[in-house]
């Protein structure tokens, strides 16, 4: 899984970017949806032990940062490391979810600012209008793909209390 982190000034060529990393972004969502309705989904989420803590940050999230001192997280804190590797996947790729959005709104922020500025020839245009489109789809399929890994909000909450409690700081 790689982060996409794109600095560039010009809309045409951020859009480009986009349209190269996508295919990155749902393989590895695609994945996720897989994993996360099979046997291979993380071990925590059937333990009888974690059901509690795991309620509460259904409640609770986002997670604050007092959620690790005011609730009984024990059972996180002492398996964080275990489960900093069992749900890293996940924040990867929501992050990279997250990050391609960004880079997304940017271009259509861009755009708003320079719609009366924007002279660009046909055969120009219409590739540029091709990868707004194609990446604004794979967006909406992204979304829909996130809506549909079970438990997300419960492997989240719990990255984020375990590395909190390894690293005394929130991610």
């Amino acid at each position: 899984i790689r982060r996409i982190f794109i600095m560039s000034e010009s809309p045409a060529e951020v859009l480009y970017l986009l349209y190269n990393s996508s295919e990155n972004i749902l393989n590895s969502l695609h994945f996720l949806v897989k994993i996360s309705s099979s046997a291979n989904r993380p071990k925590f989420l059937s333990k009888k032990s974690f059901d509690f803590i795991l309620k509460k940050i259904c409640k609770k999230f986002p997670i604050a940062s007092d959620f690790l001192s005011k609730e009984n997280c024990s059972e996180i804190t002492k398996t964080s490391q275990e489960l900093i590797q069992e749900t890293h996947p996940y924040y990867d790729v929501l992050v990279n979810v997250y990050n391609f959005k960004e880079a997304f709104l940017q271009v259509l922020r861009k755009l708003s600012g320079l719609t009366p500025k924007i002279k660009i020839e046909i055969s120009l245009q219409a590739h540029f209008s091709i990868y707004f489109l194609e990446v604004f789809t794979v967006l909406v399929r992204a979304v829909f793909l996130l809506n549909k890994i079970e438990d997300l909000t419960k492997i989240i909450g719990v990255y984020g209390i375990a590395f909190q409690s390894i690293n005394n700081t929130q991610e």
